[in-house]
C-alpha cells in the first residue's frame, strides 16, 4: 500500500482584518516541499505528520510524506494569493509523489482565506475533484476544528 501525507496547520482569527500572507509560514512557521526535506524534518519534529509517518513504517506501508506547511502563530484569514499558493503546492506536490492507494492529510480544521471559509473542505475538494484521487483520504483534525459537511463528503475517514 502506498499512502501521501501532508500537512497544513493554520488557525484564521476572523476578527483579525490583517490577511496572512506566505512569508508567515516562513517567518513563524514551517513551508517545505518534496519528500527529502519533509523526511529531514519529520525526523525532529513533535507534529502529527511525524506520528503517522513513524507508525505506517512500522506496519510496512511505503510512505511519502511531500508537504508541510504549519504556523504556529494565529492570524487573520489568509490573503487569496497566500490560500492559492498553499493549494497549488499541496496539489503539486501531491501530483508528483505519483499515484497512491491512500492520502492522510493533516489539517487543522480551522482556517478561513478571503472568499472562503472552509479552506480545509476546499483543499479536499481540489485533491478529489483537480486531481482526481478516488483512493482513500484519511483527514486528522485539531480538536476545536470545524467541521463541514464538504469535508465529511470528500474524506473517507476523520479524526481529532
Amino acid at each position: 500500500m502506498k499512502v501521501l501525507l501532508a500537512q497544513f496547520l493554520f488557525e484564521s482569527n476572523t476578527f483579525n482584518p490583517v490577511p496572512v500572507e506566505r512569508e508567515l509560514f516562513a517567518a513563524r512557521g514551517t513551508w517545505l516541499t518534496g519528500e527529502a526535506a519533509v523526511r529531514a524534518w519529520c525526523r525532529t519534529a513533535d507534529s502529527q505528520l511525524a506520528g503517522s509517518l513513524t507508525e505506517l513504517e512500522r506496519a510496512g506501508v511505503e510512505t511519502h510524506p511531500v508537504f508541510v506547511a504549519n504556523c504556529g502563530t494565529p492570524a487573520g484569514r489568509l490573503s487569496a494569493a497566500c490560500f492559492r499558493a498553499i493549494g497549488d503546492t499541496l496539489c503539486a506536490e501531491l501530483r508528483a509523489a505519483g499515484a497512491a492507494d491512500a492520502m492522510l492529510l493533516h489539517l487543522h480544521g480551522a482556517a478561513c482565506a478571503e472568499g472562503e471559509d472552509d479552506v480545509e473542505g476546499a483543499l479536499l475538494e481540489r485533491v478529489r475533484g483537480e486531481l482526481g484521487f478516488t483512493g482513500r483520504l484519511v483527514v486528522s483534525l485539531d480538536l476545536h476544528a470545524n467541521v463541514t459537511r464538504r469535508m465529511l463528503r470528500l474524506a473517507d475517514a476523520i479524526t481529532a
